[in-house]
C-alpha cells in the first residue's frame, strides 16, 4: 500500500474540497488487469470539548479509475494494469520469385497490440532481419514513394537487416502517421535474389517505437518501448 503523511502541523483537508496528488511508479514487470483501489484516511487526532486527542478513522472506500485508451490499449490509464506491447497475431511473409538473380518481391503481413506512432529522426520502425544471401548489398530498388504510414529513407539496409520507418509529419507535411493496433498492415519490399540458390533463411521482425507522446514529453526524452522481435510464419 501507499501512505501518504500531512507533514506540516498546520496543513488542513478541509471538507467539501477536492484535493489532488500525483507520484511516480515503476510498473511490475508482468501484465496484470487493473486491480481495485480503495483508499481510507486517518487523522492524527482532535480536540473534542478538551478531552485527549482521538484518533479518527474514515471508512474505507473503492475509488473508481480513469480507463482511458492511450496508444491503442484499453483501459490504459487505469491505475496499474500492466500490458506488454507485441505483435498480436504472428507476422507472415511471402515472395513472388524463386528464381536466382531476379527482380523478387517480398509481402509482409502483420498486426501489433498497441499504436506505433511516427517520430522524428526515424525513432519508429520496423526490423526485420535474418536476410540471409542479402548481405552484400548496399541499397535495395525499394519503391520511391510508398504509402504512409511507412516510409523509407537511407540507411534502411545493412547487416542482412531493412529497416521500414514509420512516418512522422516531417517525412509528410500535415500529417504524422500512426500504425494503429489491431489492424493488419502489408508491406511490398522489392529485392534483387541473391545469385546462389540457398534454402529459406529464418526471418524476424521487431517493432521500437517512442513512448513520448504517451507520456506527454518532449520528443526523444523518453526511452523508445520495443515490440520483441518474432520469428516470421511463411508459407507452406
Amino acid at each position: 500500500y501507499l501512505e501518504l503523511r500531512v507533514c506540516n502541523v498546520d496543513t488542513l483537508f478541509r471538507a467539501n474540497t477536492p484535493h489532488a496528488f500525483s507520484a511516480s511508479f515503476r510498473n511490475p514487470t508482468e501484465p496484470q488487469s487493473c486491480p481495485v483501489v480503495s483508499i481510507v484516511a486517518k487523522t492524527g487526532g482532535s480536540e473534542v470539548e478538551s478531552l485527549e486527542q482521538l484518533a479518527i478513522y474514515s471508512l474505507k472506500r473503492t475509488m473508481d479509475s480513469s480507463r482511458e485508451t492511450r496508444l491503442g490499449v484499453v483501459n490504459a490509464t487505469c491505475p496499474l494494469q500492466v500490458f506488454v506491447q507485441k505483435f498480436k497475431t504472428t507476422p507472415f511473409i511471402s515472395q513472388s520469385n524463386p528464381f536466382t538473380g531476379r527482380s523478387n518481391n517480398f509481402t509482409l503481413k502483420f498486426m501489433t497490440n498497441v499504436d506505433i506512432i511516427g517520430a522524428p529522426d526515424g525513432a519508429s520502425y520496423l526490423e526485420i532481419s535474418g536476410l540471409k544471401g542479402l548481405e552484400g548489398y548496399t541499397s535495395f530498388p525499394l519503391p520511391i514513394t510508398p504509402q504512409p504510414p511507412f516510409c523509407f529513407k537511407e540507411p534502411y539496409f545493412a547487416n542482412a537487416t531493412i529497416w521500414v520507418r514509420i512516418c512522422n509529419a516531417e517525412d509528410v507535411p500535415g500529417q504524422a502517421s500512426t500504425v494503429f493496433s489491431g489492424q493488419e498492415y502489408v508491406i511490398d519490399l522489392p529485392i534483387s535474389n541473391p545469385s546462389e540458390s540457398q534454402e529459406s533463411p529464418a526471418i524476424v521482425v521487431g517493432a521500437v517505437s517512442t513512448m513520448d507522446q504517451l507520456e506527454g514529453q518532449p520528443p526523444g526524452s523518453l526511452p523508445a518501448f520495443t515490440i520483441s522481435a518474432v520469428d516470421i510464419k511463411k508459407p507452406g
